[in-house]
């Protein structure tokens, strides 16, 4: 059997022992994709995230996802948020992206409309993942952001997130080009 061929079957492992409904099983497939894991793992990854009740897998999977060093893990990450399943660990998911310093200037609107609508936790890792922004940004891009979160902010709310998206409403502002 050739190497790519052994390497996708160990893939493929890993993707089945992720649905696994023994615990023991998942970890290891955590583990196995930890060490050799690829992108193509990462949806099985996210979900493990998302379906266990297992702090060992749900903490595990979350390390993971602080971790990864895949650009194209963004998107993967972008592609969960937009699902209603990842409801309860949005946060979690937005940390991911910050920590493992995945360039998000091109979600820059979806990830201010997440601002807007998420919880308190939610809407402060996407002012970290705003922050910590690095490349060249839409001036009228930031100005619709800037508009969308004044239109949320007069809506009310939550104290501290209103604060929140004030602060990013001033991020936004030094983003600006």
């Amino acid at each position: 059997m050739s190497e790519e061929k052994k390497e996708n079957k160990f893939l493929q492992n890993i993707l089945q022992n992720l649905k696994a409904k023994n615990n023991g099983l998942v970890l290891k497939a955590l583990q196995d994709a930890k060490q050799r894991g690829s992108i193509h793992v990462l949806p099985g990854i996210i979900e493990a995230l998302l379906q266990t009740e297992d702090d060992l897998v749900y903490e595990e999977a979350k390390s993971i996802l602080f971790e990864l060093k895949a650009s194209k893990a963004g998107e993967v990450i972008i592609d969960y948020l937009k699902k209603d399943s990842s409801a309860g660990h949005r946060d979690i998911l937005v940390s991911a992206l910050w920590q493992s310093s995945i360039a998000c200037e091109e979600y820059l609107s979806f990830l201010t409309e997440l601002a807007c609508k998420e919880n308190y936790m939610t809407t402060l890792e996407v002012l970290t993942v705003i922050e910590n922004m690095e490349g060249q940004l839409n001036d009228e891009e930031v100005l619709e952001c800037i508009a969308t979160i004044n239109e949320s902010l007069e809506n009310g709310g939550d104290e501290n997130k209103i604060k929140l998206l004030t602060s990013l409403v001033e991020v936004l502002e030094l983003l600006r080009p």
